[in-house]
């Protein structure tokens, strides 16, 4: 019998060690298996010892390896709840940041992401927002400083991109217009008349950018944004018309800016990301 009991010591020791291995080595967080496992594998060690044992040495084993793995199992939940935390924390801040940032596209329409492709095309395309039609001239030279910043960038690269010519630079500005939203804004607030789209984008600029001067002194533009809509349409627009031209407007910005058309779709004011242009 007390041989019976030793060797089943010897195996619940091995069980144990088994399961030290287990917690020590695992990557993974400490999942509610692995704690019942060991909870009941603890719990029969404890029974087992509480006989007539002879073998101290194995008894005194397991109470050893009982010890570890409680401790390790102990710091291991306070790491996964500290790294837990740390990341729901950091997810927080970040969405935090992003809604902070969110008004910004409303308001400042100075900068482009140097980050995004043909940068100087987007810059070319923000500051000529009343009117993106670049002239020939215009083309040549986007596509020169374009391909010299490509060339800058990496010069081991450069085989790898296809430079930019005339053709492909047109063919991007209409591309642009369309997947921004100004051509969206052309046909539903300018009713296709490109002399009504200038005034609308330059007065539009002027309602969301206070000028440093009085609008006589900074600009012809001398209508309010609600004027020149409301002598577009022959009435004044409705608020959900307004709040449509708000959510176009901002889409045209943060597409041309970020690369993304970031409109808010509820009540609320929640945005909504439309896919990388």
């Amino acid at each position: 019998m007390e041989r019976n009991v030793e060797h089943s010591l010897l195996s619940m020791l091995a069980a144990l060690e088994s399961l030290e291995q287990e917690v020590l080595i695992s990557k993974e967080e400490i999942g509610t298996d692995l704690l019942i496992q060991s909870e009941a594998l603890t719990l029969k060690a404890q029974r087992a010892l509480l006989g007539d044992l002879k073998d101290m040495s194995t008894a005194t084993k397991i109470y050893q390896t009982i010890s570890r793995i409680k401790t390790v199992l102990e710091t291991r939940l306070q790491l996964d709840r500290f790294f837990s935390t740390l990341c729901r924390d950091l997810v927080q801040e970040t969405l935090d940041c992003l809604e902070s940032n969110k008004g910004s596209l409303r308001h400042r329409t100075d900068r482009v992401s140097i980050f995004l492709p043909n940068y100087h095309l987007r810059e070319y395309f923000l500051k000529n927002l009343h009117d993106p039609y670049p002239s020939s001239k215009d083309k040549e030279m986007l596509a020169r400083v374009t391909n010299a910043s490509v060339s800058r960038i990496s010069a081991s690269s450069v085989g790898q991109h296809s430079a930019l010519d005339i053709r492909k630079v047109s063919h991007w500005f209409i591309n642009a217009r369309r997947r921004s939203g100004w051509s969206r804004i052309l046909r539903t607030f300018a009713k296709n008349d490109h002399a009504k789209m200038q005034l609308l984008v330059k007065t539009k600029l002027l309602s969301s950018i206070p000028p440093v001067e009085s609008p006589s002194k900074s600009s012809s533009v001398t209508q309010t944004l609600d004027e020149v809509l409301t002598d577009t349409f022959g009435r004044q627009l409705t608020a959900a018309e307004k709040k449509e031209f708000d959510n176009e407007w901002l889409g045209l910005i943060s597409w041309t800016k970020f690369g993304v058309k970031e409109i808010p779709q509820t009540a609320s004011g929640e945005y909504k990301v439309f896919g990388l242009a």
